[in-house]
Order: structure tokens, then C-alpha cells, then sequence
């Protein structure tokens, strides 16, 4: 079965443009080159930010999670309804942008140092499943 397209459409793709596209200015190797190190200086910020925010998101879930009673896997826990996790949180919060991070992180958790334990904790699971997994395999380059 053919299928006829509208005089109009075939007219449309079939015209060459008026004039060809051309470049406003030649290409700058030198611009290029910045271009790519400030590139490159933004994504290792982004990684960098991006894993504090990692590592101070499992910290604080995990002092929530022990405010509120719970004693499972951190993945696992719920703070919903828990009057001792939302007080934490609270009083956490209140401090707003006035005092450092690090005020902010004894106020919910008890230590001023940040750490990766609870980032661990959070991913024991999956770091268990991928053991198994690749259990007898040789891993790495």
C-alpha cells in the first residue's frame, strides 16, 4: 500500500534554504580549552557537594531513626508519628542558616564530625547482595 503525502509537506522537504547557515566567528581553541577546565572544576564540585549531602542525609536518618526507637536496617526505618524524631528535627531545624553546619549536625546526632558510617549502614544490604553475588568472581580492572 502506498501512502501519497500532501503536495505541500514533499514541497517543504524537498526546498534547499535560502541562504546556508554560516558560522558567526572561527572556532577558539583557547576558549575551548577554558571551556573544558571550568567544566571540569564544576562536576568535581557537584561530586563533592553531592557526597556530603549523601553522607549528611544517612547521618541525620540514622540519629532519626534512633530518636524514634527504631532498631532495624536503616533503609528499612520510618520516623512517621515519632514525637522524639520530630522534636530532633525541630530543634535541628530552628537553628536555620545563623550557626554552621556543624552546630546543626551535634544538635540532631551528638558529634560535630562528619562520617560515612551511616552511609555504610544504609547500603550493608546491597553491599551484602553484591558480595554474593560476585562471590568467586575476581573484581576489579
Amino acid at each position: 500500500m502506498k501512502i501519497a503525502l500532501p503536495a505541500l509537506l514533499l514541497a517543504a522537504c524537498s526546498a534547499a534554504p535560502a541562504t546556508p547557515p554560516r558560522p558567526t566567528s572561527p572556532p577558539d581553541p583557547a576558549g575551548a580549552k577554558e571551556f573544558a577546565a571550568k567544566v571540569n572544576e564544576d562536576l568535581k564540585e557537584l561530586g563533592v557537594k553531592s557526597q556530603t549531602a549523601s553522607w549528611i542525609k544517612n547521618t541525620y536518618a540514622r540519629a532519626l531513626c534512633k530518636a524514634a526507637g527504631q532498631s532495624g536496617p536503616l533503609h528499612e526505618c520510618s520516623i512517621r508519628g515519632s514525637k522524639e524524631a520530630g522534636q530532633k528535627l525541630w530543634a535541628m531545624l530552628s537553628l536555620g542558616a545563623s550557626k554552621p553546619w556543624p552546630d546543626a549536625l551535634e544538635a540532631l546526632t551528638g558529634q560535630r564530625r562528619m562520617d560515612a558510617t551511616a552511609l555504610l549502614e544504609y547500603f550493608a544490604p546491597l553491599q551484602k547482595w553484591l558480595g554474593e553475588q560476585n562471590a568467586g568472581q575476581r573484581c576489579g580492572w
